[in-house]
């Protein structure tokens, strides 16, 4: 073991730790970044921009590190939200596990590993570090049961931390949906893969069949459209444009200033006479006005229910005996809905999950061999030189 490369690398490290934190301690009182820092306080006014001397913008400061060890979960919670809380929680649940794999493997895995065979050890800061690995020990050595009892102490450590860290995070997660007020996502389902029938449209599709299953919780629908939502803006403004068209075309009477007998004797023009006979235009039609271009229903839809909790359960069974109709799940929030892929098909959607599963795979192994038989090279290199 080359005790000065080891103090060489764990001083590199610790540099550039340092560096990275005094970096954040600068970059975090500027100005400009405070609302990539403090968004949350900026926008509930408990903090204000501010622009402190030079040399406390540009000069590092530790006691940041000081207030966030002494920072409660709730004050985090309330300063920064459940998500933050989160990652804190995995943080800390990581540094267990850690130390705990770090007592077990000291105490019983390193002695074992070290004295696996019969040789005359030299100090410690002259051996390699093949001594304390795995390779060490003898085939078929009577104390491989040490590595196989760590392992299982390890595995059940992690598991009992893992589900009260779990437990933990349910709680605060549950408290807070409880406590934050009700959003229309909430209400919200999302449905995906709805049937195509030729007798009814998909809206009529999703209207009797959530009449039919849901109706005591069943609200309303609203279904998603090929042309997109700027697309349905822009044809209804065509529709309403298409209206004035009508109406003014109908009306014997032109802009001016002047008094007419039919719009009466204040000045007018043609917005006021659409607006005066709104009667006029309340006996059109829609089907009388003529688009060139015609909105399609895609097979998905926003169902609304009465109580979150129906939402939940129609969220979370399964409509039909084929996975591939009728799939059902939680409505995101809208600011978070990518149109596009909701025109995506559902069987397709599917495809494209198995594809990157695949690919993933696949580029794993293309990784894993090269690394392994660059390994394994260098372990034979390394017999074979005297």
């Amino acid at each position: 073991m080359d005790v000065g490369a080891l103090l060489t690398s764990a001083g590199i490290n610790v540099a550039i730790c340092v560096v990275l934190v005094s970096l954040y301690s600068i970059l975090r009182k500027q100005p400009a970044n405070y609302c990539v820092y403090f968004g949350r306080m900026l926008s509930s006014g408990r903090v204000k921009r501010h622009d402190p001397h030079w040399y406390e913008r540009f000069a590092p400061s530790p006691s940041w590190l000081l207030k966030a060890w002494e920072t409660t979960e709730d004050e985090m919670l309330a300063a920064a939200g459940l998500d933050a809380v989160v990652l804190i929680r995995m943080v800390i649940c990581s540094i267990r596990i850690f130390s705990i794999v770090a007592v077990v493997c000291i105490a019983f895995v390193l002695p074992v590993n070290y004295y696996g065979q019969k040789l005359e050890h030299k100090e410690v800061h002259l051996e390699s570090l093949g001594v304390f690995t795995i390779e060490n020990l003898h085939q078929r050595s009577r104390w491989l049961w040490v590595h196989c009892l760590s392992l299982y102490i390890i595995s059940s450590a992690t598991c009992a931390l893992l589900y009260f860290e779990y437990k933990n995070i349910t709680k605060r997660r549950l408290a807070h949906i409880a406590e934050s007020a009700s959003k229309p996502s909430h209400f919200t389902v999302l449905i995906r893969a709805i049937p195509e029938s030729p007798e009814q449209s998909y809206s009529e599709t999703v209207s009797k069949y959530f009449t039919n299953y849901y109706a005591p919780s069943y609200v309303s629908h609203l279904m998603v459209y090929r042309d997109g939502f700027i697309q349905r803006l822009r044809n209804e403004t065509e529709r309403m444009c298409q209206a004035m068209k009508h109406v003014s075309s109908d009306l014997s009477c032109n802009p001016s200033l002047k008094s007419c007998t039919f719009c009466g004797p204040a000045a007018t023009n043609s917005f006021q006479i659409l607006a005066n006979e709104a009667d006029s235009v309340k006996t059109l039609e829609l089907g009388e006005l003529t688009l060139a271009t015609t909105e399609e229903e895609r097979p998905v839809a926003f169902v609304f229910f009465k109580s979150r909790y129906d939402a939940l359960v129609v969220s979370e069974v399964l409509q039909t005996p084929n996975p591939m109709l009728w799939v059902a799940d939680l409505a995101p929030e809208p600011h978070d809905v990518h149109w596009r892929n909701l025109r995506i098909p559902y069987r397709q959607l599917w495809m494209r999950r198995i594809a990157t599963l695949v690919g993933a795979i696949a580029f794993m192994f293309v990784f894993l061999f090269p690394v392994a038989f660059v390994k394994q090279s260098n372990r034979l290199f390394v017999h074979i030189t005297p």
